[in-house]
């Protein structure tokens, strides 16, 4: 019997040195890492954008007269609006929208 303990330990002792020459070769970084560093670095720029575009005045459009406000400005002009025809605020924007949005005709 003492022969298959010392083999079944020699077993285990081979087994756990292939596994330590496994892990120790086996170095891997993340592989996301970098592409997750690319997609922060992106999505500061894009906040900037959007903070930049929803606090100035720029044109939307020009052609059609169309400006783009800060967003504290639209708001209180649509409160405005309201306020003073509060049914007339609804058409006002689908006319505007639907002006915006019209279709192009080549007749």
């Amino acid at each position: 019997m003492g022969p298959y303990v010392l083999a079944v330990l020699g077993s285990f002792v081979i087994v756990a040195g292939l596994v330590y020459a496994m892990r120790s070769n086996s170095h891997s970084t993340d592989l996301g890492a970098d592409r997750a560093a690319e997609r922060r670095k992106l999505l500061g720029v894009l906040k900037a954008e959007n903070t930049q575009v929803l606090t100035s005045y720029s044109w939307q459009h020009e052609g059609k007269q169309i400006v783009r406000l800060p967003i504290e400005q639209a708001k209180a002009v649509a409160l405005a609006a309201a306020a003073k025809a509060p049914g007339g605020l609804r058409a006002e924007v689908v006319g505007r929208v639907e002006k915006f949005n019209k279709p192009v005709s080549f007749e």
